[in-house]
């Protein structure tokens, strides 16, 4: 095998390993492996995220098909317009739907005349994507059941909750980095119902809530991001064939437009690695928001299920963790094309 070959397959390997390593994207002029080279095993890398984590079941049925496709079917799935647009637009439609239907329920029932389905329907649009779903494909039918069953209707007693409880989620509804959570919480302050609610089921609906907003916000993100350092990449280096290929009077011209081609890869690099450096930030804050629950619920005295509160917290912890250790990956992935963008830039200018 020659060293052209030897480097193409280990930069491959690097990436079809997974995101651990940064990957050395450089067109070597001597190994003659370009950028383009790297980027099909990084963009399936990241179609696989979403058919693995996506809370949106269009999405992830599109995306297993498109990973399950390959390359072509990959880059159809990216593209503006293509398999991702298309999945994200049925699950928009899809949710509005359901959204309507929550809230017509809410408008004709009352915790008098339909407890049961009142109380799912508040569930339901106080919850995620999952949980409207199940509402309007099993949910109201269970909830209208247990209201027909008149034998086990009755008022439910909600206990006068501790004031350390109301504190503490006070606390939350001021402080706590999730945009779900502070919500769920703030509505917990309204009443010892309110409150019952949050520690029931609450709390843990806002926590996937957070999560789940999380991943389909940066995946959606960087889909983008990929759609177009794609582009960009592929212009750049044909504009270095260019300069490489330009007759004698046209080679200033041809550099010129071969500088300002990787320094489009570079801008867009240095937003991404930049984004990217923000998401692990993020991340790292909401782990260690979830590892303070953990702590507070291992002494806390309250009537409440603090150990189910304590492994909810720790699971929703290690989720977060999980995106940290994704988004530093991504930011080494931007941080390694960067580097070549720029050496790009570097050979470009000292060129002939």
């Amino acid at each position: 095998m020659d060293k052209r070959s030897v480097a193409a397959v280990a930069l491959l390997a690097v990436l079809g390993a997974g995101l651990a390593t940064a990957p050395a994207f450089a067109a070597d002029p001597v190994t003659g492996v370009s950028v383009t080279a790297a980027l099909p095993a990084w963009k399936k890398a990241a179609v696989r995220r979403y058919a693995d984590t996506d809370a949106r079941p269009d999405v992830v049925a599109a995306a297993w098909n498109a990973w399950r496709g390959g390359d072509a079917a990959i880059e159809a799935f990216l593209a503006p317009g293509g398999g991702l647009a298309k999945a994200k637009a049925r699950h928009e439609q899809r949710l509005a739907t359901d959204d309507k239907i929550v809230k017509r329920v809410l408008a004709t029932t009352t915790p008098k005349s339909s407890p049961a389905v009142n109380a799912a329907a508040v569930r339901a649009d106080r919850g995620t994507f999952s949980d409207k779903e199940y509402f309007v494909a099993t949910g109201w039918d269970v909830a209208a059941a247990q209201d027909a069953d008149t034998t086990t209707r009755h008022e439910i007693e909600v206990a006068k909750q501790a004031q350390a409880d109301r504190d503490y989620v006070a606390s939350l509804a001021a402080n706590d980095p999730g945009d779900w959570v502070r919500a769920a919480a703030a509505v917990a302050c309204r009443g010892d119902a309110e409150l019952a609610d949050f520690f029931a089921y609450g709390w843990s609906t806002a926590a996937r809530g957070d999560t789940e907003a999380h991943r389909v916000r940066v995946s959606d993100r960087d889909a983008v991001w990929q759609h177009q350092v794609t582009t960009l990449v592929r212009l750049a280096e044909q504009a270095e064939t260019a300069l490489a290929n330009a007759d004698a009077a046209l080679v200033d011209k041809a550099r010129e437009d071969a500088l300002r081609a990787w320094r489009d890869v570079s801008g867009l690099a240095t937003s991404a690695q930049q984004g990217w450096d923000a998401e692990r930030t993020r991340a790292a804050t909401q782990a260690a928001s979830w590892r303070a629950v953990v702590e507070f619920a291992r002494t806390a005295t309250t009537a409440q299920n603090w150990q189910g509160v304590s492994d909810q917290a720790g699971a929703t912890g290690g989720a977060w963790r999980g995106e940290q250790e994704w988004a530093e990956a991504q930011a080494r992935q931007w941080t390694a094309l960067l580097d070549s963008a720029r050496a790009a830039e570097t050979r470009v200018a000292t060129s002939r």
